[in-house]
């Protein structure tokens, strides 16, 4: 029983089986066949699409193979045919390329599978094969050929050097992101202070910021890329500031700061720390509404009309009493009842609820011009009336309350004249920018000023007593100055700035454009920065040797100033300024000269004395240097041998040491003996210089003088040996 079962179940199962397989199948072979047939491309759907061509110039044949993307090919000849493999299929006609140069290329298939490129070729070749990028470039150089084979074509190339480029560009900011990525965020304090917000980037070591201001938006840049902390930048952004956004470009990152109107932005450095101030309106700033200031103009306007349209109600009161939130009468046709209109427009002042009081000050402050002028013009219409008993104390209320408004808006009107000084000081506005440190003076009458430097200080100096307030620029100068101290003077006074690191400092009149030549010299721009702001114009000194006796030296200087006598306190040496007015000029290099020397200045001369009896005399257009005998000067055409003389030493070291060590007696009595017996006046005059050298190394000076003033003494003026005249 149980074999027959089985036997029929396998029976069974064969004859499903050769069902399956005579009917199935035959059906799938027939629908895939059918698919095939209806799209004839489907089977080459991964094929890369490209373009070929063949062209012949400069003595060979180029077959330029361009595909929509990167493959890798291999270029083979066997025998005539040139076969170009290809990793991935390809989709490129070739139907033209053997009509292009028969006499290169005989004809040209592509395999069905599209794996390779078969070429005949027509003449004996050799083939060069140059990749770029998705190009493929294959040379034919006949038999022939010498030479290295042709390169790339140069649009080819630019375009590869561009894509580098692009590429490395990625590569960098991937790089930087990344590095941003494993650096803490910096943090960024926010602080809200009265008339604008500080924000101070904490920046690590080594980093470097530029900030550029343009229209309504204000652009930080940050060199390395680093990550911001910009939450309590966020939080605390004024109401002019829209967004603050941060990005990674290239080896840096950006802020950027989109901004609503007209604001003022600061920005500079302070040691590590970058700081930003964005100024923005105070909330307690009493502010005309327009509808406002043209009523408050119209009674002005009445009166100088007809006269008695002063005494009608102002619609003012109105509108102070519409911003106050409170209900104001309406007013009445007849003028004869203008004081009682007032008395209801003033009782709203006198109203002092806490919530409302500070709503009614503000408008009043700027209504109280226009209330003198009413009350003048009703008190003289209404002379026969009779007037209230409270009119007096109402009238008292108001400009008490006029008055109180007017104190208040007085501290919220003064941030923006912080800088100006009372009692008749100088204004002066410091200001700390990207492009440097820069300090603005302002002076009631044009003030000349002189601008040089000496090793880390700078000396400013100007032609008014006006004090200036040094506290202000301490403060503000933060880590740029060490030092600041102001010297009065007689006709002026002196400032003494010392730096703590190298700046450029540059000295410019401000409002050039717009003064005349009586404003010129009012307002004067200190800038201290690592490049020259504003270059000054450069001075030349003149020698006058046409007479010995009355030989000077003269600075053209049109404008110039007085001449002030300071001493520097670092060297001790005595210092003589002589003060222009703009534009700036100065001496780009120091002169020396035997009895005095000029330094290098940026506006002004400056006289360094070497000799007690140097006069300088200052004219409208000149300043002269000179000296009683005249000055010891060189003429412009000195011939070498005596410049190579004067630049000789003073002292020689050896000789020196020489005559400290020689034995006293024997060394004076031969110097005294040279001395003597000298031939002409400069040997005479060169052995005194001798003797006088040989006791001021034994310590004799006095002894040394008097031979100097014996040397002088049988000179004619002028003609003194300029060593002798340095020596004395």
């Amino acid at each position: 029983m149980a074999r027959t079962t089985a036997a029929r179940c396998w029976s069974q199962a064969r004859a499903c089986a050769r069902w399956f397989r005579r009917g199935l199948i035959p059906t799938l072979a027939t629908a895939v066949l059918l698919l095939t047939a209806a799209f004839p491309d489907a089977s080459r759907a991964q094929a890369v699409r490209g373009e070929a061509s063949l062209s012949a110039s400069d003595g060979f044949a180029r077959l330029a193979l361009k595909l929509n993307d990167d493959v890798d090919s291999e270029v083979t000849v066997a025998g005539a045919v040139l076969v170009i493999r290809f990793k991935r299929p390809v989709d490129i006609p070739v139907d033209r390329i053997s009509v292009a140069v028969p006499d290169y290329v005989a004809s040209a298939r592509r395999d069905p599978d599209g794996s390779a490129i078969r070429l005949a070729l027509a003449r004996n070749v050799t083939v060069n094969t140059m990749t770029a990028g998705e190009r493929v470039f294959i040379d034919l150089m006949p038999d022939g050929w010498k030479g290295p084979p042709p390169g790339l074509p140069q649009e080819v190339v630019r375009e590869l050097a561009e894509r580098a480029r692009a590429a490395e560009r990625a590569l960098r900011e991937q790089r930087s992101l990344e590095a941003a990525k494993k650096r803490p965020p910096v943090r960024v304090r926010a602080s809200v202070q009265p008339t604008f917000v500080r924000y101070v980037f904490e920046l690590p070591d080594g980093s470097g910021v530029s900030s550029a201001l343009n229209e309504q938006k204000l652009v930080l840049l940050f060199r390395p890329a680093l990550t911001f902390d910009l939450a309590d930048a966020k939080l605390m952004a004024p109401a002019n500031v829209e967004q603050i956004a941060q990005k990674v470009e290239g080896e840096g990152s950006r802020i950027d700061v989109k901004l609503i109107g007209d604001v003022d932005v600061h920005s500079f450095r302070e040691e590590k720390n970058y700081i930003v101030d964005i100024g923005f309106q105070q909330t307690g700033k009493p502010v005309l509404p327009a509808s406002l200031a043209s009523t408050e103009a119209r009674p002005q306007a009445d009166a100088a009309g007809n006269g008695k349209a002063v005494a009608e109600t102002p619609p003012a009161s109105q509108a102070v009493a519409e911003q106050a939130g409170l209900a104001a009468k309406p007013p009445t046709a007849d003028v004869k009842l203008a004081p009682a209109v007032r008395k209801s427009e003033a009782a709203p002042v006198a109203v002092t609820p806490a919530p409302v009081q500070p709503r009614i000050e503000k408008p009043v402050a700027a209504e109280a011009p226009s209330a003198p002028i009413s009350e003048t013009a009703a008190s003289k219409e209404n002379a026969s009336e009779p007037k209230p008993a409270d009119d007096k104390q109402t009238n008292t209320s108001v400009k008490q309350e006029s008055a109180n408004a007017a104190a208040v808006s007085e501290p919220a009107a003064a941030p923006a004249s912080s800088e100006r000084v009372a009692n008749g000081a100088v204004t002066l506005n410091v200001e700390r920018r990207t492009e440097g440190f820069r300090l603005r003076f302002g002076f009631g009458a044009p003030a000349p000023a002189a601008l040089f430097r000496r090793a880390d200080t700078v000396w400013l100096l100007f032609d008014s007593k006006q004090p200036i307030d040094i506290d202000a620029i301490r403060k503000e100068g933060g880590s740029l100055i060490t030092d600041i101290d102001r010297h009065p003077l007689d006709n002026g006074q002196a400032v003494r700035i010392r730096l703590t690191r190298p700046q450029l400092a540059s000295l410019a009149p401000a409002d050039t454009e717009g003064s005349t030549s009586a404003e010129a010299g009012r307002n004067w721009i200190l800038t201290f920065a690592d490049a020259v702001q504003q270059p000054s114009h450069a001075l030349s000194a003149q020698r006058n040797v046409v007479d010995r006796a009355h030989a000077s030296v003269t600075v053209p200087l049109v404008g110039a100033g007085r001449l002030h006598r300071i001493a520097d306190p670092d060297t001790g040496n005595t210092l003589m300024v002589v003060t222009a007015l703009p534009p700036a000029r100065g001496l780009i290099r120091r002169q020396q000269f035997v009895e005095f020397s000029l330094g290098e200045s940026i506006h002004g001369v400056v006289i360094e004395p070497k000799s007690d009896d140097i006069a300088v005399e200052v004219a409208s257009d000149k300043v002269t240097v000179t000296r009683q005998g005249g000055l010891t000067l060189s003429a412009a055409n000195a011939v070498p041998g005596r410049a190579a003389a004067a630049a000789q030493p003073i002292f020689d070291v050896g000789q020196w040491q020489n005559d400290s060590k020689a034995d006293f007696l024997e060394r004076l009595d031969k110097l005294v003996d040279a001395a003597s017996t000298a031939d002409d006046d400069d040997a005479r005059a060169a052995a005194r210089i001798d003797l006088a050298r040989f006791y001021m190394a034994r310590g004799f000076h006095h002894e040394a003088r008097a031979v100097l003033d014996l040397a002088l003494s049988e000179t004619n003026p002028g003609q003194q040996d300029p060593v002798l005249l340095i020596i004395h």
